[in-house]
């Protein structure tokens, strides 16, 4: 009966009529598809001897490839997956051992946050070196120079060679400007700050007391050294001898 029925798989009228229908502006009109199928069903009869261990066979491999497929859907990926090739996949397994999303988040915040402070400390030590270099008051160079970037080196003369003194070159705080150029941050205050350099320079202690109200002695000994403030001298006053 199976041999009957594939053999008759053409169709119910045995022309292939029915099986025609359904490829009709397809590929294959002229049936040659099913009369593969038919040759392919002869020769699995023949080398099997009979129809029962044909269909066997074909029911193991069909089986075998619904197993086949059922594995290949499980690996494929869902629609929200993403596909890691190569490197891609090396680097995802490192990322991985570093920890999770969130503490490595927290870690990257935190060292942002300890190198932005480090940056704050590292100027502000600058700054008061340059201040002590030049004169400055700390302060008032911390605000002006916000912006700026200052290193601490030799001062260069205008052909660019240290400037010496004693036989050793003289540090100053240079600013850097366009194309790296350098300039000492006095001439540089001296040029862009003439406005704020009273309020910017240190004011030089005083060496001498202020003046105050003279003492009543000072002011006896304005005159001649006799106590005339007017500076006329006046002569002592003069004794009367008794006649006695």
């Amino acid at each position: 009966m199976f041999g009957r029925i594939l053999l008759d798989s053409k169709g119910a009228d045995g022309n292939g009529n029915e099986g025609n229908a359904e490829n009709k502006g397809g590929e294959n009109q002229d049936g040659s598809k099913g009369a593969d199928l038919v040759k392919a069903v002869e020769g699995l009869v023949a080398k099997h001897g009979d129809t029962t261990a044909a269909l066997r066979v074909l029911l193991g491999e069909n089986y075998g490839y619904r197993d086949q497929i059922r594995d290949l859907k499980a690996r494929v990926p869902g629609d929200d997956a993403v596909v890691l090739k190569g490197d891609e996949a090396k680097h995802w397994s490192d990322y991985r051992k570093l920890g999770a999303p969130g503490d490595l988040r927290k870690a990257i915040e935190e060292g942002a946050t300890h190198k932005a402070e480090a940056g704050t400390l590292r100027k502000a030590e600058v700054t008061r070196s340059a201040a002590e270099l030049h004169g400055f008051k700390p302060i008032v160079l911390g605000t002006l120079a916000k912006d700026l970037e200052i290193t601490i080196g030799d001062r260069l003369d205008k052909d660019g060679k240290p400037v010496l003194k004693d036989g050793k070159p003289v540090k100053a705080a240079l600013v850097k400007g366009e194309g790296d150029k350098l300039t000492a941050l006095d001439d540089y205050a001296g040029e862009h700050w003439k406005d704020f350099l009273p309020s910017l320079s240190v004011e030089p202690p005083q060496t001498t007391k202020p003046r105050g109200t003279p003492r009543p002695e000072q002011s006896r000994q304005a005159g001649n050294g006799n106590g005339n403030t007017n500076g006329n001298e006046q002569e002592p006053p003069k004794r009367h001898r008794s006649g006695f």
